[in-house]
C-alpha cells in the first residue's frame, strides 16, 4: 500500500514537472520600426492570398486563419482603427 502511494506521488510530481517545463518553453517575439508613427494610421485591411504565386499559405487551415483574423480585427478595432473594405 505504501509503495502504491509513493508511485502516485512520483507520478504526480513528474506530471506537474512536465507541465511546468512545457509551458516555460513558449517564446514570443515582435518587431516594429521604432520610427513609425502609428498615430498616422486609421484603417487596416488584410492582403488577400494569391494562389497563383505558387506559395504555400502560412495558414493552410481556414478555421485557424479565420480565428486569427477575428482576434486581430477585434484588437485593432479596440485601438481605434477601422477595417477597410479593400
Amino acid at each position: 500500500m505504501e509503495q502504491l502511494k509513493s508511485k502516485q506521488i512520483i507520478l504526480t510530481i513528474t506530471l506537474v514537472g512536465c507541465t511546468i517545463l512545457g509551458c516555460s518553453t513558449i517564446k514570443t517575439y515582435s518587431d516594429s520600426d521604432p520610427h513609425t508613427n502609428f498615430a498616422e494610421y486609421h484603417t487596416f485591411a488584410w492582403k488577400p492570398f494569391n494562389k497563383d504565386q505558387n506559395l504555400e499559405s502560412p495558414l493552410q487551415n481556414p478555421l485557424v486563419d479565420k480565428r486569427i483574423k477575428t482576434v486581430v480585427d477585434r484588437e485593432l478595432i479596440s485601438k481605434g482603427l477601422k477595417k477597410s473594405g479593400c
